[in-house]
């Protein structure tokens, strides 16, 4: 039996002499993540989250290894070593998982469909292994978009609890709490003011000298049922559960309004759900109260995400550091509230956004 420090090393050591036949690499803001599988469905399914081209810069390195089952020895080690393990969510909270952490050893075993991942911390290497050929091209998706792609952006840049599209080719920013109206206001966008899609319920944000610059994320547009219902091309509304919702894929999105990498950053629309009698409404408000509620937003996003960040894969700087330059570069921009309430028809909504959509014109970035 394998010690338990030699576990990560022998399995490392049983892959390299496996004669994978598939490779591939995708790119995101600076982390080159290589993949290989002995067959290409698992990578051909992670092809879509590719970002931007590569850097100038040499940016870091993650090793996906994407297998149906473990090398024997390893396998050996794992079975020994995941009873004696602890309870953690993954996935986002789709599923739960037993996990052991062997110093820079993590594995983790999910309880729903069996999936195995093992992460060695110090060589940033992830292996998924499941012997479904459809559930590990789905939970290569997840590992990778999940446990890869977004520590990486929480350790390099800021991510904004908000939906953005990209509209004159500026960036509309449209941030706040589930249940505030973000993608009710982002398909009105992109419905009634041809804006591209970039990135719904989270939206990865950089400071630089020019001010903010917004980066979507690879992730679906999931959309509760009373929006569904305001937006029949996206599917028919769930007729079950009020509580269900559709997931509109990324080519169907790209298809519907084209879908953007990044812009910069001229818009921030705070909607609120109104209460008061009357049309929708466009507000402006200070950039100081923008700024105290973005403050809140991104602490309580960053405390949300931390826990399915399991891997550890990456050690960024101080956040807080990073998260002021975007607060303060995002209050610069043209602040609005935007009060609007579920019955307003899309009439009253599309005259509302042109509102917003004259601010675009002359925002600053």
């Amino acid at each position: 039996m394998l010690a338990r420090h030699d576990v990560g090393e022998a399995l490392l050591g049983e892959l390299r002499t496996q004669p994978f036949r598939c490779h591939t690499e995708l790119w995101w803001h600076g982390l080159r993540v290589e993949l290989v599988a002995p067959r290409p469905e698992p990578l051909d399914a992670v092809a879509a989250l590719a970002g931007p081209s590569p850097p100038a810069d040499d940016g870091s390195t993650v090793h996906v290894w994407c297998l149906p089952s473990l090398p024997s020895g390893a396998s050996a080690a794992f079975d020994a070593l995941i009873p004696d393990s602890e309870r953690i969510a993954v996935f986002g909270g789709a599923d739960t998982a037993r996990r052991r952490a062997l110093g820079d050893v993590v594995l983790v075993e999910t309880e729903r469909d069996g999936t195995r991942v093992i992460v060695h911390l110090g060589r940033r290497e992830v292996v998924v292994c499941q012997p479904r050929p459809w559930v590990l091209e789905a939970d290569t998706v997840s590992v990778v978009r999940g446990q890869v792609l977004m520590p990486w952006c929480s350790a390099t840049a800021t991510i904004v609890h908000a939906g953005a599209c990209v509209l004159d080719g500026r960036g509309v920013l449209v941030f706040g709490e589930s249940g505030d109206g973000k993608t009710t206001t982002l398909l009105h966008l992109l419905v009634h003011r041809g804006a591209e899609f970039l990135s719904n319920d989270r939206v990865v944000v950089r400071a630089g000298p020019g001010g903010a610059v917004s980066h979507g994320l690879p992730y679906p547009l999931t959309v509760g049922r009373g929006t569904a219902e305001l937006f029949p091309e996206l599917g028919p509304a769930p007729d079950t559960d009020v509580r269900a919702k559709i997931v509109v894929p990324l080519d169907q999105l790209s298809r519907l309004y084209g879908v953007r990498r990044s812009a910069p950053v001229g818009l921030v629309v705070r909607p609120l759900l109104d209460r008061r009698v009357g049309p929708p409404s466009v507000e402006p408000v200070s950039a100081a109260v923008v700024r105290d509620e973005l403050t809140g937003n991104v602490a309580a996003f960053r405390q949300e995400l931390a826990p399915g960040n399991w891997s550890g894969l990456f050690a960024g700087g101080p956040a807080s550091e990073r998260e002021a330059k975007v607060i303060d570069a995002l209050s610069r921009c043209v602040p609005h509230h935007f009060f609007l309430r579920r019955e307003h028809t899309r009439g009253q909504v599309a005259e509302a956004l042109e509102v917003l959509a004259r601010r675009v014109a002359t925002s600053r970035v």
